[in-house]
């Protein structure tokens, strides 16, 4: 059983369970994704989700979350004028037993990337490449049209479960006002963890001690068993 983000999981169910979230509906989404070809000018926009603060959190365990899942709090695509806060959050069970060492690393990566991998029509990611920020151009035809987080998150969800390793996913969307420092905590957080996973993945270390990511593995035990596993099987930095 993995525990490698079941921290972050807890703190942030804990900051969710008091939001009166809408439930929307998991079905085949007939909104077009346009691919790459998703380029919306600003003359062209109606308006961006998280122009002051967004937010993207991944995280993944190999423990139970539930049956798969689409949430939001506050109001729809369609609906809004302006959105300064936006958070996404996809909680992912995966498979445990595929996952060791490096693959483990590459999973989860993979997992991240599945935002560039979704592209609605009239929808336009923007990433900073600066942590886990992200922020989303909408454009005034996509309104017009009548774009829905029915129609984006459906297309999220296929996109996850596209990974043969991901067995369910819960994700929330919110564009009413939180507090997002907390859940800014929790993604720099998720962040250190990932890295430690890929340091200690590349890295011969003699003395722990001494490592870097030490604080790291020592709070998260299912650390502390890859880093133990590695060491076995000789990974070097090489």
């Amino acid at each position: 059983m993995m525990d490698l983000h079941d921290l972050q999981i807890k703190a942030i169910n804990d900051l969710l369970k008091d939001i009166d979230f809408k439930s929307i509906p998991i079905k085949e989404s007939t909104w077009p994704d346009v691919g790459k070809n998703n380029f919306i000018l600003s003359k062209e926009s109606a308006y961006e989700l998280g122009y002051r603060q967004g937010l993207m959190i991944n995280l993944v365990t190999s423990s139970d979350i539930g049956e798969d899942g689409i949430y939001l709090y506050g109001q729809d695509l369609s609906d809004l004028k302006e959105a300064d806060s936006y958070l996404r959050i996809a909680l992912v069970k995966i498979r445990d037993e595929e996952l060791e060492g490096e693959k483990l690393f590459e999973q989860i990566k993979q997992i991240g990337y599945s935002r560039y991998r979704v592209n609605p029509e009239g929808f336009m990611l923007k990433v900073t490449g600066v942590g886990d920020i992200e922020k989303v151009r909408l454009s005034k035809e996509a309104i017009r049209k009548g774009i829905s987080f029915a129609d984006v998150g459906n297309l999220y969800l296929k996109a996850y479960q596209k990974l043969p390793y991901v067995e369910k996913v819960r994700m929330y969307f919110l564009t009413a006002d939180i507090d997002f420092k907390a859940f800014e905590e929790i993604s720099l957080r998720t962040g250190e963890i990932t890295k430690a996973i890929d340091h200690i993945t590349k890295t011969v270390l003699d003395d722990c001690g001494s490592c870097s990511v030490k604080t790291i593995c020592d709070s998260v035990q299912s650390m502390r068993l890859l880093h133990k596993k590695e060491d076995k099987q000789g990974f070097s930095s090489e």
